[in-house]
């Protein structure tokens, strides 16, 4: 998955001990997801299993990023079991980045860009 190599990219070369953690968490979860996604079975086992891999702690808050996660799981699924082509490949980077996007402003607080009120 060209997503994956491009994240072991940028964690090999992170100035930050916390960025390089969380971009290895984030490389496992997809590499988990991959394998998901190749066993066999119906596809709804997969959607559920890729639901709770870790995405907020605990799982607790994933329902605040259903809507991306979804997105990046279909992505993932068509990618493994169609082919990695250019356009699969650019969908799970866009998925990717919609979650990524939605985790940090809703999740992350004080690194949120979100105006607080």
């Amino acid at each position: 998955m060209r997503l994956v190599a491009d994240l072991e990219t940028r964690a090999a070369s992170a100035e930050s001990p916390l960025r390089r953690q969380l971009l290895k968490e984030d490389i496992a979860r997809l590499e988990r997801l991959a394998e998901l996604a190749a066993r066999p079975g119906p596809k709804e086992t997969y959607l559920r299993d890729g639901l709770f891999l870790g995405w907020t702690a605990g799982n607790f808050r994933n329902q605040e990023i259903e809507e991306p996660l979804k997105a990046l799981l279909e992505a993932v699924y068509t990618l493994v079991t169609e082919g990695a082509t250019p356009a699969h490949e650019q969908a799970v980077e866009d998925a990717w980045f919609a979650l990524f996007k939605e985790r940090l402003e809703k999740l992350t607080g004080c690194l949120s860009t979100r105006p607080t009120l």
